[in-house]
């Protein structure tokens, strides 16, 4: 399966993780400012959140009609950011946001939302794509579909082929995902397909 973008947490296979409650196994997020994927992970933010933030739709796709995906930013004087540093994301308490780029903290970075399920982290995010005619360019961007495996310390683009990998055991709904006109469209609907069904056999399994 493909890899998100430049992303630098993957390197994080044998982790010692025994005896932490990790973040997708509680609904009590702690407050405050991931600096690496490991605290993310163990619901263990080591800097206080104590500012502001704001949520704006961006819209991506040619001309903008694609569709939108919330963005978050942190608003953060830049001398700050900058002694804070690179960080993963962060918490309100309520709903956690996240960047696996791992930027800077600035006013700029953008962040996006983190929904759980079972022990996956989904995200959609935004790649910014420039192009130049002559003197003039003009930027756009396009759509991401991100998976973070928590048990497992990976992630991967959420694609045609990574989704076909992942459900490639279930040949039922292989075939139905295969039936489909707008395949990227129904990407997601299918992973949680996929997974719930995983859960309901397990449940039944004796």
């Amino acid at each position: 399966m493909k890899c998100i973008l430049s992303v630098t947490f993957f390197m994080l296979f044998g982790l010692n993780l025994i005896g932490q409650t990790k973040i997708f196994s509680t609904t009590e997020y702690k407050t405050g400012i991931y600096k690496t994927y490991q605290e993310f992970l163990n619901n263990s933010p080591s800097i206080p959140f104590d500012y502001e933030f704001k949520e704006k739709n961006m819209k991506y796709g040619l001309f903008g009609f694609g569709g939108s995906v919330p963005v978050n930013y942190v608003k953060v004087k830049n001398k700050k950011g900058k002694e804070i540093g690179h960080v993963f994301g962060f918490s309100d308490g309520k709903k956690v946001f996240i960047n696996p780029g791992s930027p800077i903290l600035s006013s700029n970075a953008r962040f996006y939302n983190c929904q759980f399920i079972y022990n996956f982290c989904y995200f959609k995010y935004l790649s910014t794509l420039t192009t130049s005619v002559g003197s003039q360019s003009s930027s756009s961007h396009s759509l991401g579909q991100g998976l973070i495996d928590m048990e497992n310390n990976k992630a991967v683009e959420l694609d045609k082929d990574s989704l076909r990998e992942l459900i490639s055991s279930d040949k039922e709904l292989l075939a139905a995902f295969e039936a489909e006109s707008n395949k990227n469209t129904t990407l997601f609907d299918y992973f949680k397909k996929f997974l719930n069904r995983q859960q309901a056999d397990q449940e039944v399994t004796p």
